[in-house]
């Protein structure tokens, strides 16, 4: 199913209550979530590769991730979003709380959280420096990795050019204001997830690692959520962690589908 030009592209497989699954930075949604794949069994997967991702549209934005979202919440459903997609799944599930099963966030960049904190506040603005140059996507998108603190990528998959397009000309996350009372208020389960970044380099770890799991303990205490920290993983615990998988089916079965 495709969406009017401009919005997400949807993939859907499986049967049982709806699990959207939503992609952040430079990705697309099928191959953000090949682990949650195995999911079929007990969801109706809904992949929402973001719009801009899949052809050149307009900036990247989590507003507009949030309304795309609250769209295809027409009817109830579980939540996830990895790192940028995040932000976009945590202001739709606070404008249609009744329709959120369960939220799970996956190392989002939540920055605006803590402004005053020094790692946090040097990352954004290594980010911003990355966002305000510009120039060729995959140029941007190494500039991207090694800010984080990881070796600069040589090479990009001809697949993902069009998602490096996209991000390329994303609006800065760390702009985002959080519902954070509607989301503490919302009587859903609400999870916060990020990996302990153990082992990799010492530069990833003193870089994204901690500032992506010190605004993820910011976050899990603001909206009252669950903290889970996948021992041995980087940003994306999800993907080599039946951890996660299995308590996204530990929700399913909490909440009756």
């Amino acid at each position: 199913m495709r969406h009017p030009f401009g919005g997400p592209r949807i993939a859907e497989i499986g049967a049982g209550p709806r699990l959207l699954l939503v992609h952040g930075s430079f990705a697309r949604a099928e191959d953000t979530f090949v682990a949650q794949r195995e999911l079929a069994d007990t969801f109706r997967l809904v992949f929402v590769t973001r719009r801009g991702f899949h052809r050149d549209s307009e900036r990247v934005d989590w507003e507009a991730d949030a309304a795309d979202l609250v769209e295809l919440l027409d009817e109830p459903a579980h939540v996830v979003g990895h790192s940028y997609g995040g932000l976009g799944c945590l202001l739709a599930s606070a404008r249609v709380p009744e329709r959120i099963l369960s939220l799970t966030v996956i190392e989002p960049p939540a920055f605006s959280l803590l402004p005053e904190d020094p790692d946090v506040a040097r990352l954004v603005t290594r980010l911003r420096a990355v966002f305000a140059e510009g120039g060729e996507p995959a140029d941007v998108y190494a500039d991207f990795v090694e800010a984080f603190g990881f070796p600069r990528p040589t090479r990009v998959r001809p697949h993902l050019v069009p998602a490096l397009r996209a991000s390329a000309r994303e609006r800065g996350p760390w702009e985002a204001v959080l519902p954070l009372g509607e989301l503490r208020r919302a009587g859903f389960p609400k999870l916060v997830a990020t990996g302990d970044w153990r082992s990799l380099s010492e530069p990833a770890r003193s870089v994204g690692g901690v500032v992506f799991n010190r605004v993820a303990d910011a976050l899990a205490e603001a909206i009252a959520a669950e903290r889970l920290t996948v021992e041995g993983a980087g940003h994306s615990p999800h993907q080599s962690s039946e951890i996660v998988n299995d308590r996204l089916r530990s929700r399913a079965a909490s909440r009756g589908g």
